[in-house]
């Protein structure tokens, strides 16, 4: 029976072309209803928790005795300071050797080259003492780096997390001795729908609170989103990051994760049924305009619910509009100016 009713109302509201050029002077008087802007921001909240920036296992490249070691967990360390130390002797002994061997292979080498210039040595001389040049090179460069990697420095600056040896041990290459982790930034693991993962591109905001700090929201970034979901909730895993200039977020910290997703592109809004006019070729449409310049806009108008009052929920284009004509439309055409005279009953553009 609505169906029948609006087609009739369309029916109705059409205009002739005659209708909409009989009256074309400028600021014309129209009846028009304001619009309160009303734009509901669709939030999801997920739960988190936070983790470290970065979180690195430490190990020596070289072994030997642990001669200098002092480190304890929670202690906070800088970028490059020194950490740990093996014991030296052995390779300062061997890094002696090497630079000997090289200063006689270099000398030797000299000389083979002299005597090619003079063709007093064979081909097979010159490349013998050449490589044997290179091979020691690469000795003294060797025993130089084993020395350096007595050393253990911190790749930036964080906390300990976990201390796995003591001063005096016997350490081997690439035996883990620390967990040290980066706190500069913090990050926020949670899991969420896959309604969710599959629009990265429509989420216009991620913030995240905390129970201990029940006044502040931290704005964040998107790090990762996972493109395969968790077996054991089928959520898809979603990595934030958050700015912790201060130091006040440490890890495993449980964190509301409010996600604003963009609204939608369309406009739902309720209008009198006399501000829909119909075109000829069927569909329908409302004149609008804006505060700004009083201009009049054809804005095609989807109809969704005709309801019992005389009032009709329609659905525009995501542009907001200040003003809907609710009356009178069929003397009305596309650019006019037009002046207000404001109705009661508002309407609300969500």
């Amino acid at each position: 029976m609505k169906r029948i009713w609006f087609a009739a109302l369309l029916l109705t509201a059409a205009c002739s072309s005659d209708d909409q050029q009989a009256n074309t002077s400028k600021d014309k008087l129209v009846k028009a209803i304001r619009t309160e802007s009303s734009t509901q921001t669709k939030v999801r909240t997920f739960s988190g928790i936070t983790e470290p920036n970065k979180e690195v296992n430490l190990s020596f490249r070289v072994s030997g005795p642990l001669s200098q070691f002092n480190m304890e967990e929670g202690q906070a360390i800088k970028r490059g300071e020194r950490l740990g130390v093996i014991d030296t002797r052995d390779f300062k002994i061997n890094l002696q050797k090497a630079e000997a061997q090289f200063e006689q292979a270099k000398a030797e080498m000299e000389r083979t080259e002299r005597l090619k210039a003079k063709n007093n040595v064979s081909q097979q001389q010159y490349e013998y003492a050449k490589a044997t040049f290179l091979n020691a090179t690469a000795n003294l460069e060797a025993a130089q780096n084993a020395l350096k990697d007595t050393q253990l420095n911190s790749p930036f600056s964080g906390y300990v997390k976990s201390v796995m040896t003591e001063k005096g041990e016997h350490i081997n290459a690439k035996q883990s001795v620390l967990i040290v982790q980066d706190f500069s930034a913090v990050k926020v693991r949670c899991n969420i729908p896959a309604s969710l993962a599959m629009q990265q591109e429509n989420i216009e905001k991620v913030s995240v609170r905390f129970d201990e700090f029940p006044n502040k929201e931290f704005e964040a970034i998107i790090k990762e989103i996972g493109r395969d979901a968790n077996a054991l909730n089928n959520a898809y895993p979603m990595i934030l990051e958050i700015e912790n200039k201060n130091n006040e977020l440490i890890g495993s910290m449980s964190a509301a994760v409010d996600i604003k997703m963009q609204s939608d592109t369309k406009s739902s809004i309720q209008v009198p049924s006399t501000a829909i006019m119909g075109l000829p070729l069927g569909g329908a449409y409302v004149w609008a305009f804006n505060a700004k310049d009083n201009q009049l806009q054809k804005v095609d108008a989807k109809v969704n619910q005709l309801n019992n009052d005389d009032w009709v929920e329609v659905e525009l284009q995501s542009e907001q509009w200040d003003w809907i004509v609710s009356a009178g439309g069929c003397y009305l055409h596309e650019g006019q100016k037009v002046r207000v005279q404001e109705e009661v009953r508002h309407i609300s553009m969500r």
